[in-house]
């Protein structure tokens, strides 16, 4: 019945002319920026220690500088770190049995923790399922920073407008990740759970001067847990680190980041209902045995994955000169399934390599309007393809691919797919980087237009400037 529905949406699909090359991504509703929304929600939000308006929450200010936790936690008397409030349960919550935790604490769910510059420790949340979100986040103009954030057992939580690196203590984090969403969940499974606009990184040492041992002592940026669900990583700019961000939590979002100067895979798509969108991914150090992937994806523990996606990705071996560890960066990487009903869409991959983007052992899959180029500067006949592979995994390789634009297509059970309307990059008329910036252009418009052309918190382009000025030959001058 799964074979007959797919087949029937795949003719439906095609009667409808859906399937020719796109040059824009499929529209969305542009989102305000959260961190305006809740910076709006602050300032009629009372003080603390005044009337509690249930329905809007109170506001509670953390100051490192000016701040004691003697104070009562206003906007005038701030309590110090945000570390000390967690330690000294100034937070009313609920364990997963909605027994309540801190009862008669000040803040409740539904507050907002602003937090103001200087340093806020190390925090780690456990055991605390809110009934309503509580909200953390910067004041405007200030930039707090933390040595990482692990939360463990929680549900209802959001972290927006943080700095968060190692580099800011001399006391080592509690694990190889900067930010832990959800893992070792002995308390209860983490759910609903947000990072947004903050910036993640193991050194602020610019990348290009570091050595291959300080590389291996690089962490992995974000974990998305097994034992979590219904998670979203937003708009965080994400650098130096092994990988990027592992996730692993079924049900969640991945969208509008940048993962750039990393030494193993940018993103990690190891969970089922999950979507990876709109992510800008760049520039690997090669400085281990790793074969580095802008996004892959596996199935462990012989658990299979199901139903997710990969859309409108801007994957680039690199954007900018001076990596003294240059290397091969494999775009778009699916290799250990099997995997059922993924969709991977609308991707603009630049790959150094043959594989810009594989797929194996896929069953029901949509493989449709990505664009992979590879710089006549590699040489070697080089040239970025799609590949349709097995690992002899006994499934029905049954899918679709259209309107891809690429410079090979390999399918190695070509007799059991679908191949429709795709396009070999070297036969088209127009010059393969003119057509490659093209396509990037419309992808980091639209992306530039959701999220904002200029990171907010790193302040930083999301794709260098001189690149996209002079087009990937640039890295070859």
């Amino acid at each position: 019945m799964k074979k007959i529905n797919f087949l029937l949406a795949c003719i439906i699909a095609l009667v409808v002319g859906c399937y020719t090359q796109t040059q824009h991504p499929p529209s969305e509703v542009i989102e305000v920026s959260e961190v305006d929304l809740i910076n709006k929600e602050i300032s009629s939000n009372p003080s603390a220690g005044g009337r509690r308006d249930r329905r809007r929450g109170n506001s509670f200010y953390v100051d490192p500088i000016n701040g004691s936790m003697d104070n009562p936690g206003s906007s005038d008397f701030p309590w110090k770190t945000l570390e000390e409030v967690v330690k000294n349960n100034l937070i009313e919550t609920k364990d997963k049995n909605g027994n309540i935790i801190n009862q008669g604490s000040p803040i409740h769910s539904g507050d907002t923790i602003v937090l103001r510059s200087g340093f806020h420790g190390h925090v780690q949340i456990k055991n605390a399922f809110n009934d309503r979100k509580i909200t953390v986040i910067s004041e405007n103009g200030e930039d707090p920073k933390l040595a990482e954030l692990e939360l463990i057992s929680v549900k209802n939580w959001k972290f927006s407008g943080l700095t968060i690196s190692p580099e800011f203590s001399n006391k080592a984090i509690r694990t190889n990740y900067i930010v832990v969403l959800g893992d070792n969940g002995n308390q209860g499974p983490t759910s609903n759970v947000e990072l947004v606009n903050s910036h993640i990184f193991t050194s602020s040492t610019p990348p290009e001067t570091l050595s291959s041992g300080d590389w291996k002592l690089a962490k992995i940026g974000v974990l998305l847990g097994r034992k979590a669900t219904n998670l979203r990583v937003r708009n965080n700019y994400i650098q130096t680190t092994e990988f990027g961000i592992s996730a692993a939590a079924p049900g969640s979002i991945v969208e509008g980041n940048v993962v750039t100067d990393f030494s193993k895979d940018g993103i990690r798509l190891i969970s089922s209902n999950t979507i990876v969108k709109y992510n800008v991914i760049k520039n690997n150090y090669v400085v281990n045995v790793n074969h580095d992937d802008g996004i892959q994806g596996f199935s462990y523990n012989g658990v299979d994955l199901t139903d997710s996606s990969v859309v409108g990705n801007i994957i680039l071996n690199r954007d900018k000169k001076g990596n003294p560890y240059p290397g091969e960066l494999q775009g778009i990487g699916f290799f250990d399934g099997p995997f059922y009903d993924f969709l991977l869409q609308d991707n603009v991959v630049m790959s150094f390599t043959w594989h810009g983007l594989a797929i194996y052992d896929s069953v029901g899959g949509k493989i449709q309007s990505n664009f992979l180029y590879t710089p006549d500067e590699i040489g070697n006949n080089i040239g970025a393809r799609i590949t349709l592979g097995t690992k002899n995994k006994g499934v029905d390789i049954i899918n679709l691919l259209a309107g891809n634009i690429a410079h090979h297509y390999l399918f190695e059970e070509s007799e059991l797919s679908k191949n429709v309307l795709n396009l070999d990059i070297d036969d088209m008329s127009e010059d393969s980087q003119i057509l490659f910036m093209k396509r990037l252009n419309s992808m980091l418009g639209f992306i530039n237009a959701t999220y904002g052309e200029v990171h907010n918190k790193s302040t930083k382009k999301r794709i260098n400037e001189e690149f996209m000025l002079n087009g990937p030959s640039y890295l070859f001058n």
